[in-house]
């Protein structure tokens, strides 16, 4: 990762008193950045882009402030528990706002709680309220309020032994600070976004009549985009697991709801973009292989993911394996593909070939002209500044 893009992420665990790993906290340590950004950073780095950063089934936290918990974000596969901020101010309204995500699967805590009255008749909103050890005077006569059953205290920034013991004495089963672990930081490979991409499919949602072939047309010019979307739609909270799905099937399993949701918090995430040069040449050799794709018995959007994803290695500078790590999709027949097996590495050789400007066959020119003007148009949409009008 280059100094212009400083985005680093860290997990710091949440353990029993043994010393046990029952959850980690995911925190975003990149460049400064509003609470909303680090939260959507967060979301989509753990839940999209890297969700092996925390073993399966294990609970992630996430810090969410208030703003972000008014509209209810998409469902995500697995435990995820997020952590409303100490600014927020109890109320109904909140209230209201934290019953929306409970119903959309998240848990709930309550973080850096320090013995603040008012919160007291909202626990019962919370899987976990989280105690702000430094600012609670651990005295001899120092006590809990009781939690509502299914509601477990966490003490965090717990540093000494005489802390723990104090803590368990209180009851308190869930620890994390300084005492168990240190964050551990990871820093990300670049995940570019084109933002450009998002403010055209959030503009397109907008209008009365939704095409989901459209939409797909527009998410597919952004190989990031393409990837995310596939992940998210994976979740098994759209539905029981697909093993191959392609762009458009993958916008209609989310539903335009979530899509919507998705792309807010893909704004938000804005991190950087690709170099423009291998971006153009991607795009062609997906269109071009769209365009040869049916001849070879490839439909015309099996045929582009084929084209556009056998370059991903290219474009997030990692091994083509981890880019397709985790999609809802036939990974083996497209790491084949690119090593030039079966159907799929004949038309990708022929797209390699073309794009070397090779001499066309004259069945080939057509496809080409097709091709070459399709990327184009995709580029294009890319490029703008803004939602379509």
């Amino acid at each position: 990762m280059d100094d212009k893009n400083p985005l680093a992420f860290a997990r710091q665990p949440i353990v029993d008193s043994q010393g046990c790993i029952k959850a980690y906290e995911i925190l975003e340590r990149g460049a400064l950045a509003s609470a909303e950004t680090r939260t959507a950073r967060a979301l989509l780095f753990s839940l999209v882009d890297h969700p092996g950063i925390v073993p399966e089934g294990m609970p992630r936290f996430i810090n969410v402030p208030p703003a972000v918990l008014l509209e209810p974000l998409p469902p995500a596969e697995g435990p995820v528990v997020l952590e409303v901020l100490e600014d927020a101010v109890p109320s109904p309204a909140l209230a209201e706002a934290l019953a929306a995500q409970r119903a959309q699967g998240y848990a709930l805590a309550l973080d850096d709680y320090a013995l603040a009255p008012e919160w007291t008749p909202y626990f019962h909103q919370f899987s976990y309220v989280k105690l702000e050890v430094p600012r609670l005077r651990l005295q001899q006569n120092w006590s809990l309020p009781t939690l509502p059953p299914g509601t477990q205290w966490v003490g965090e920034k717990v540093e000494t032994a005489a802390t723990l013991r104090v803590l368990e004495a209180q009851g308190v089963a869930l620890f994390q600070g300084y005492f168990f672990a240190f964050p551990e930081l990871t820093r990300p490979e670049p995940q570019p976004q084109w933002s450009s991409t998002v403010l055209q499919l959030l503009g397109a949602l907008e209008r009365p009549e939704v095409d989901f072939r459209a939409l797909a047309r527009i998410a597919g010019a952004d190989p990031t985009l393409t990837v995310r979307l596939l992940r998210a739609a994976s979740a098994v909270a759209y539905g029981p697991p697909v093993r191959s799905l392609t762009l458009p099937d993958a916008i209609a399993r989310l539903g335009l709801g979530a899509l919507k949701r998705w792309l807010q918090l893909m704004l938000l995430a804005d991190a950087g973009t690709f170099s423009e040069v291998k971006l153009r040449w991607a795009l062609e050799r997906a269109c071009l292989a769209a365009a040869l794709g049916p001849r070879e018995g490839f439909r015309t959007d099996e045929a582009y993911l084929l084209g556009l994803l056998s370059s991903a290695d290219a474009l997030f500078n990692r091994p083509l394996a981890a880019v397709l790590a985790g999609l809802p999709l036939e990974i083996d027949a497209i790491l084949a593909a690119r090593e030039g097996e079966g159907p799929g590495g004949a038309l990708l050789a022929t797209v390699a070939r073309l794009q070397e400007n090779a001499p066309l066959h004259p069945e080939e020119q057509a496809a080409y002209g097709a091709g070459c003007a399709e990327a184009d148009a995709l580029y294009q949409v890319l490029k703008a500044k803004g939602p379509p009008r």
